[in-house]
């Protein structure tokens, strides 16, 4: 391979907002290795700047696609494969897909039982799998997409501090799952069990429900269990909680029967629109209570096709820095 298939480590913008004229303009002698239609290194009129930037954009899609579809399956193989979890309802099956491990931890049968190996489990989950020894899928991936391009990284273009700094592939790889995965499983602890894991040295300020902040230690490096007050109504009324899970139920059994998201959505808004057949609530209780199971099935729609889909433009989840601790775990 040739010097001139080498790209800087620092080549495409973490952020959608980094792709700009002036950024296209300076790295525009690299479009080439990228378009196959472009055959020249020097650009002639903005509509090649802009084409440029284009096409790096699809490529970051590509990237962030890629590593949250392959990081879920990390996080199902681990789950099975080196700590044996079984469904709750049937000990028999395996869970396999993140939801049924979101479901497994939200079982306080499961969760007390030997905490502190299940919070271990929970935090290699969570964070642990992005850390040096278990984020060999990500190198992976990165080598897989610099082989398609038959481009390498070349360390030596930017003056990093570290041996450890990730290059721009690697930071864009993981930046939908980073963002999203550990969210789940925070809003999965704190919804059932009032307390998450983080690894931020800075609980946010926003968190003025916080009660406790307790410094704990794993295998794959420390972390922080910080127990809430379960304020709203929904998250401490047990038969709320089991309304919420008929809701993702319901959109599990659509999947199952091959339904399309846009299938599932408009089954949703027949169901929400039919009130006039509403007698009475599966959980026998009244016509509003029904109306929130309702409510409860279209967020839990919105939430799982945005995950689904990995689109990380749509997610509640505020963008980490790349480089960040919690973001290069």
């Amino acid at each position: 391979m040739s010097v001139d298939r080498f790209i800087p480590i620092d080549l495409f913008p973490i952020r959608e907002k980094g792709y700009t004229l002036e950024w296209a303009n300076k790295t525009y002698e690299y479009c080439h290795l990228f378009d196959s239609n472009v055959n020249t290194s020097a650009f002639k009129t903005d509509s090649d700047l802009k084409s440029w930037i284009q096409t790096a954009l699809t490529i970051r899609q590509s990237l962030m696609k890629q590593g949250n579809a392959r990081g879920k399956e990390v996080v199902v193989n681990i789950a099975t494969q080196m700590y044996g979890m079984k469904m709750i309802s049937n000990d028999n099956l395996s869970p396999t897909c993140v939801e049924d491990i979101l479901a497994i931890i939200a079982k306080s049968e499961w969760y007390r039982e030997n905490k502190s190996i299940r919070l271990n489990q929970v935090y290699t989950l969570m964070y642990g799998i992005l850390r040096n020894g278990q984020n060999d899928w990500v190198y992976d991936l990165e080598k897989k997409n610099l082989n398609h391009y038959n481009v390498k990284i070349n360390k030596e273009t930017k003056d990093v501090c570290s041996p450890m700094y990730r290059s721009c592939l690697y930071q864009i790889i993981i930046l939908t799952f980073g963002n999203t995965n550990a969210k789940r499983f925070r809003e999965a602890m704190v919804r059932s069990h009032g307390e998450y894991l983080t690894v931020r040295d800075k609980i946010s300020k926003k968190l003025n429900n916080t009660t406790t902040v307790e410094r704990v230690s794993y295998l794959s490096g420390p972390a922080y269990l910080v127990k809430v007050k379960r304020m709203d109504v929904l998250f401490c009324n047990n038969e709320n909680n089991k309304i919420e899970n008929m809701g993702f139920d319901w959109i599990k059994r659509c999947k199952v029967d091959n339904l399309s998201n846009n299938a599932i959505l408009e089954k949703f808004k027949m169901l929400l629109n039919n009130n006039t057949n509403v007698q009475e609530s599966p959980t026998g209780k009244n016509r509003n209570f029904y109306c929130y199971l309702k409510l409860n099935l279209f967020l839990k729609l919105i939430f799982y096709i945005v995950i689904d889909l990995g689109v990380d433009e749509f997610s509640t989840a505020k963008e980490t820095n790349p480089n960040s601790r919690e973001s290069m775990i």
